[in-house]
C-alpha cells in the first residue's frame, strides 16, 4: 500500500502500530487521529466563505482554493457547491472575465464541465496583477511622500529667507532710535521705565539750583557775575557760579548705560543671525538628501528592460 510511504515521523509510527489492514478502517482512524472535528470545521468554513483577495489573479485564487480542498479531503462538500462557492467569491472584474470566456453566463454550464473549465482557464490565465499592483502602489506612495517632504522643506526655506530678501536687516543706529518709542529709557541715569525729563536725578539738580539762586517775583535779578562779586561773604574766595559750573558736567546727556544697551542689542542680533544661518544650512542639507532619494526612486521606476513586462524578474 502506497499510503504508508507518504507518511513520516508521528504518522508513520501510528500506522506501524495500527493493526487493521482494511483501507476504510485505516482512513477513518487516520482522520480521527490527525484531523479533529475542530480542525475540520475550520477548513470547511474557509472553503464555504472563500473570496478572491484584492489584486489576486485567477490562477492564484484557484490554486489557493485547491490547496484548501487538499488540506481537508474529507470536507464532504459536493462538487457543484464548490463551483458556485469559487465563482461567487471572485472579484467583479475576474467574474466578468470568466463569463466572457464561457461565452455567456458561466453558471449555465454542467457541473463537471464548469469545474474543468475553471481549471483550464486558471491554468492559461496566469497573471502578475497582484505583484505589479502592490509594487506600483508602494513605489507611488514612497515617491509622493518624498515629493511632499521636499515641497515642505522648500516652503520652509523660502519662509526663512523672506526676511533677508524682502526687508533689509535693521542697523544698530536704527534700532537705538526706535527703542525709546516702544520702551521708555532715561538718557540721564540710563535706567528703563521713565524718560529724562521724569528722572529724579534731573529734578534734584534743578531743585538744588533753584535753592541756591531763588527767583524773586518783584526784584529784577542783576547780572550773574556782578551779583556774585557784590554779594559774596567775607572769606569766600570763589564765586558761587564756579561751584555750579563744576556740578554741571554731572548731568550728561549720553551716559554709559546707553552704550551698553546698544552693545547688548548688537550681540543679540548677531546671535540670532547666526542661528538663522545654521537653520537654513541644515534645511538645505535635508532638502538635498530628499532630492537625491527622489531622483534615485524615479530612475529605478524608469529603468525597465525593453521586451519585458512589469513585475517580471530581470534576467542576469
Amino acid at each position: 500500500m502506497l499510503f504508508g510511504f507518504s507518511l513520516r515521523d508521528k504518522a508513520q509510527t501510528w500506522l506501524n502500530d495500527f493493526k487493521e489492514t482494511e483501507w476504510s478502517a485505516i482512513s477513518q482512524a487516520f482522520l480521527e487521529e490527525f484531523f479533529p472535528p475542530t480542525k475540520t470545521a475550520e477548513i470547511r468554513h474557509k472553503l464555504t466563505t472563500f473570496t478572491q483577495e484584492p489584486g489576486e489573479s485567477l490562477r492564484e485564487a484557484w490554486d489557493r482554493f485547491k490547496a484548501l480542498q487538499r488540506s481537508c479531503p474529507h470536507h464532504n462538500i459536493e462538487k457543484w457547491f464548490l463551483v458556485q462557492i469559487f465563482y461567487h467569491g471572485l472579484q467583479d472584474e475576474t467574474k466578468n472575465t470568466v463569463d466572457s470566456a464561457a461565452g455567456g453566463v458561466f453558471l449555465y454550464k454542467e457541473v463537471d464541465a464548469g469545474y474543468d473549465f475553471l481549471a483550464n482557464l486558471a491554468a492559461n490565465h496566469y497573471s502578475t496583477t497582484r505583484t505589479t499592483s502592490m509594487k506600483g502602489k508602494l513605489d507611488v506612495d514612497a515617491y509622493a511622500l518624498l515629493s511632499s517632504q521636499v515641497a515642505a522643506l522648500n516652503l520652509k526655506i523660502d519662509s526663512l529667507k523672506a526676511p533677508q530678501s524682502g526687508t533689509p536687516p535693521m542697523s544698530i543706529n536704527a534700532m537705538s532710535s526706535v527703542a525709546p518709542v516702544t520702551t521708555s529709557y532715561c538718557e540721564v541715569c540710563g535706567i528703563q521705565g521713565h524718560f529724562g525729563h521724569e528722572c529724579s536725578y534731573s529734578l534734584q539738580d534743578t531743585t538744588q539750583l533753584e535753592q541756591f539762586h531763588p527767583p524773586h517775583p518783584h526784584v529784577a535779578r542783576p547780572p550773574f557775575q556782578q551779583g556774585a562779586s557784590r554779594n559774596a561773604p567775607p572769606g569766600f574766595n570763589r564765586p558761587p557760579h564756579q561751584g555750579y559750573q563744576q556740578q554741571a558736567p554731572q548731568t550728561s546727556a549720553t551716559p554709559e548705560p546707553n552704550n551698553k544697551l546698544i552693545a547688548n542689542m548688537q550681540k543679540t542680533a548677531e546671535i540670532n543671525q547666526k542661528n538663522h544661518d545654521e537653520s537654513i544650512k541644515e534645511l538645505k542639507n535635508q532638502n538635498r538628501m530628499l532630492e537625491n532619494q527622489v531622483a534615485q526612486l524615479a530612475d529605478t521606476l524608469s529603468q525597465r528592460q525593453s521586451g519585458t513586462l512589469p513585475g517580471q524578474p530581470t534576467p542576469p
